[in-house]
């Protein structure tokens, strides 16, 4: 998921398609400026204030600020956007329980900044509360019970 600004009168669906592209082209400017890691650091304290578990990895995309909690939620802080990830190598028995942690995360970045959220997955934007959580968890554990089945012995052709 990525958190972003998104002009009034603009959809958010092309906001966050938009800034996927980017990203995965590598077409993003990095901010330097002393105001930009300002903001990089007040949303970092904000994420942190929300999951206590998140913790600053070292080794990150330059000129961000990578968290991440042992459980494999994912938080990469720019000033200008956030990405949110959430491994999937996890028991979908306590999907539920970070995913609810993954989502104050979220509420906090949006409350703090009022950006909207978007799922490149689904492409569409999603609510940063209850609702948004659902329907994301939802579309996790599919995806996850998509990757489970592959895993067994049928799935692999043998016995």
């Amino acid at each position: 998921m990525l958190a972003l600004p998104v002009p009034p009168g603009a959809a958010i669906e092309e906001a966050g398609e938009a800034l996927e592209v980017r990203l995965i082209g590598g077409h993003v400017h990095r901010d330097r400026s002393p105001a930009s890691v300002a903001r990089r650091r007040a949303l970092a304290a904000t994420a942190v204030a929300a999951d206590s578990t998140l913790v600053e990895q070292r080794g990150g995309e330059e000129g961000r600020i990578a968290l991440a909690a042992a459980d494999g939620i994912h938080v990469e802080i720019d000033a200008a956007f956030v990405v949110f990830r959430i491994a999937y190598a996890r028991d979908p028995d306590d999907a539920e329980a970070a995913f609810e942690r993954l989502f104050r995360v979220v509420h906090a970045i949006v409350r703090e900044t009022g950006w909207r959220v978007y799922d490149p997955q689904e492409a569409c934007g999603i609510a940063a509360g209850d609702d948004g959580r659902a329907a994301t968890l939802e579309i996790f554990l599919s995806v996850l019970d998509q990757l489970r089945a592959g895993f067994e012995p049928a799935a692999r052709g043998s016995a």
